[in-house]
């Protein structure tokens, strides 16, 4: 699938003008539109619960939009394979070309590339432990700052950053309990994919709501995907589209700025506090709605240090006085998503 995004009449408005070319390839097996993907705490083929229905608005286990090994398997025979001993095979490869024709800061274009290799371990199957599972995504981006030609921080491709390293976006133990109704993720990992998250937005070559709004994510330390840290998230499903979600996150600035998180940095020396969301929703899917919905409330706090936006150490206003950014500590916020 290849795409053209151009400037829509309703931006001509705008001065930086912007051509952005986006490339995906799609391969699936001939089944793979006939039913919806399997939710990664209970695998289509697990033998404790075989029709296990998903709730909705969880990190689910999606097809591979790169290869898929689950839906290759009943033509191959190799996703099959995998499959019966526990194992499913997904990747992904987006590159995005962003140029600025006209106005903004400057003239020119930037390349951002993500690759993404995921394995989801069914341990059901590989160690009888029912409702069960084992993430492992390795990611990696490369790329430039398209900012510094628009002259924007959000006007950026979601391939962009956060940083440019081959590094684990998820590393962790999921958990379901009472047949779904409570569902458990440990380990390492980003809550932007649990809380605040309309994965539609992703759909979008420039967007600064992928997969979470930016007041989200820049207003507190923790990891924005695909760097992540050590948490615990859970949530409660009183039915398959209703819940109840909430989670601790280590924050880490040096996730944002190691060269990679492959061998070093599994500790908690870097930590400088916590972050800790919590979401109550009502999100539905294509499998159970031909038009899905979202409703949800939800806020954070973070109490990690932080430097003041507006005034510096001696309480004058930083913008005019200029000096050192006042040293602040805790933050909270409020969001409602409809």
């Amino acid at each position: 699938m290849f795409r053209v995004f151009s400037k829509p009449q309703a931006w001509q408005s705008v001065r930086a003008g912007v051509v952005a070319l986006a490339f995906a390839v799609t391969i699936m097996g001939a089944n793979a539109q006939e039913a919806p993907a399997p939710d990664r705490s209970s695998f289509p083929d697990s033998d404790s619960n075989p029709q296990a229905a998903a709730p909705a608005g969880d990190t689910a286990w999606q097809s591979g939009y790169l290869f898929d090994f689950s839906t290759l398997g009943p033509a191959s025979g190799i996703g099959q394979t995998m499959a019966d001993s526990g194992v499913y095979l997904n990747g992904g490869e987006t590159g995005i070309l962003a140029g600025n024709v006209a106005g903004g800061a400057k003239q020119g274009a930037v390349f951002d590339n993500d690759f993404l290799l995921e394995v989801d371990l069914d341990m059901n199957r590989i160690l009888g432990i029912p409702g069960a599972a084992m993430h492992i995504i390795v990611d990696d981006r490369v790329g430039g700052y398209y900012g510094k030609f628009s002259g924007s921080n959000t006007l950026t491709p979601q391939t962009f950053g956060p940083n440019e390293v081959l590094q684990f976006q998820e590393l962790d133990w999921d958990q379901s309990l009472f047949d779904n109704h409570v569902l458990l993720l440990v380990g390492r990992q980003s809550p932007v994919q649990d809380f605040n998250s309309l994965p539609i937005a992703c759909n979008f070559v420039f967007t600064n709501a992928c997969s979470n709004f930016t007041a989200f994510f820049v207003n507190d330390s923790a990891a924005i995907a695909p760097a992540s840290t050590w948490g615990a998230r859970i949530s409660l499903h009183p039915t398959l589209e209703t819940y109840l979600r909430a989670g601790v996150y280590e924050d880490d600035p040096y996730a944002y700025s190691q060269a990679s998180n492959l061998g070093n940095n599994w500790g908690l020396g870097h930590a400088t506090g916590a972050f800790v969301p919590v979401e109550l929703g009502y999100k539905s899917d294509f499998p159970t709605d031909p038009y899905p919905r979202v409703y949800a409330v939800g806020g954070f706090y973070d109490n990690s240090p932080y430097p003041d936006p507006l005034f510096n150490n001696a309480g004058l206003r930083l913008p005019l006085y200029g000096g050192t950014a006042l040293n602040d500590q805790g933050r909270t916020s409020v969001y409602a998503m409809f």
